[in-house]
């Protein structure tokens, strides 16, 4: 599932997007906030995410799960999309995730469920200003 998320937004201001299954009802929700408005080119800066994930849904962790078959789920993962205006400042800051057995990739993995927050380490390219530059990130999870 694929979601942009548009971060035209104030510092406190939150955008809810959702992710919707195949029956359009969302599943997972979203909330973004950034740690400044005003940011200057060079600068470092983050957008916190909020993931709220439904009961009886989840979302596979940010690193790759490969078993010994060399198949396994998809990683979820943040992509900076306005690439003019911000670049990717380090891995993902996330949660411990959850650790089950899956029968259908018959090994371990490790999840996500729930309501949690990820923060997502940017660089700016340029001058921005939050809620005037459209800043867009996507989410790839399954």
């Amino acid at each position: 599932m694929i979601r942009k998320i548009l971060l035209p937004l104030l510092l406190f201001t939150f955008l809810t997007t959702a992710i919707k299954s195949q029956t359009d009802e969302p599943h997972i929700r979203f909330e973004t906030k950034t740690s400044k408005v005003d940011i200057k080119s060079g600068e470092e800066f983050y957008v916190l995410v909020n993931m709220d994930i439904d009961k009886h849904w989840y979302t596979y962790d940010f690193v790759d799960q490969i078993s010994s078959e060399g198949i396994g789920p998809n990683t979820t993962e943040i992509v900076v999309l306005s690439a003019e205006l911000a670049e990717s400042n380090g891995d993902v800051l996330k949660p411990t995730p959850l650790k089950k057995f899956d029968e259908g990739f018959e090994m371990d993995v490790t999840y996500y469920k729930g309501n949690f927050d990820v923060i997502v380490p940017l660089k700016a390219l340029k001058d921005i200003t939050i809620g005037k530059d459209d800043l867009e990130i996507e989410v790839y999870l399954q």
